[in-house]
């Protein structure tokens, strides 16, 4: 596991076509929607993303893979309130 947590904001293009897929990931700030992931892999063309569902009645981590095409920013922190997201 990372000692880093990560933020990772999709292009329009790609939050519009991945919305309904993603809900149950998604977290709002101040940037718009956002995904919230423990680990990030970028290393080929799907980026590797290991993520907590936002549902607090079923919550469980999932390993989602999202195109590269569709990540418009990502950031890594030490910790949640330094990735500038929320």
């Amino acid at each position: 596991m990372s000692d880093k947590v990560w933020g990772v904001l999709l292009t329009d293009a790609g939050l519009s076509e991945l919305q309904v897929a993603l809900r149950s990931y998604l977290r709002s700030g101040s940037v718009g929607q956002y995904l919230y992931c423990q680990s990030v892999d970028l290393g080929g063309p799907f980026a590797q993303l290991i993520v907590e569902t936002t549902d607090q009645a079923t919550q469980f981590v999932s390993q989602i893979y999202v195109p590269l095409h569709h990540i418009k920013f990502v950031v890594a922190a030490a910790e949640f309130s330094k990735i500038g997201f929320a």
